[in-house]
């Protein structure tokens, strides 16, 4: 697998073969219908074993922000062969949940917020594909089955474009969805 290592290489043209959560056991489950979902980082595998892994980063000076990159909890085989029960972070194949598979990326818009220390860092990514689909990755965390907080150390994620305008945290330029 090659690990994307900045939003930039998120080309248009890429398709999707598979979308992964990695969560943990504290981890809300998936909801029906879906809205916001909850996950420690999120892999965009796409076709030619490239991945784009989303998670959360702590940089100096204590500032938060979403990156795209290889700072993965376990391998992605490790994470794939766990169950929820087992104890430790696994693996929710989340590709039919938001219609993905075989989408074609049409391009990406990323959202900056300002942090605590008046820097303006990445919070959230939208990545446009095909027929009007796209998917939101964000920093936050579910405290019910469809309330947001904007706690950065956690990923919320959804592929439904009202849920993720609904998301705006007071620091933010603009929603999840971007303009």
């Amino acid at each position: 697998m090659q690990y994307l290592q900045s939003f930039d290489e998120l080309a248009p043209g890429l398709v999707v073969s598979r979308l992964t959560y990695h969560c943990f056991d504290f981890s809300l489950p998936l909801t029906d219908p879906p809205t916001f979902d909850e996950a420690h980082e999120v892999a965009v595998v796409f076709e030619g074993d490239l991945v784009a892994r989303f998670t959360w980063q702590l940089a100096p000076p204590r500032y938060e922000r979403l990156v795209v990159g290889t700072h993965a909890l376990n391998s992605d085989a490790e994470l794939e062969a766990r169950e929820r029960s087992d104890g430790g972070p696994y693996a929710v194949d989340a590709t039919a949940r938001w219609g993905l598979g075989g989408a074609v990326l049409q391009g990406h818009h990323v959202v900056l917020g300002e942090t605590g220390f008046g820097l303006r860092e990445e919070w959230s990514c939208r990545l446009d594909f095909d027929h009007d689909r796209s998917l939101v990755v964000a920093l936050g965390e579910l405290s019910s089955d469809t309330l947001v907080s904007y706690i950065p150390d956690s990923l919320v994620v959804t592929g439904n474009a009202e849920v993720a305008r609904s998301y705006r945290p007071i620091a933010s330029d603009a929603s999840a969805f971007g303009a």
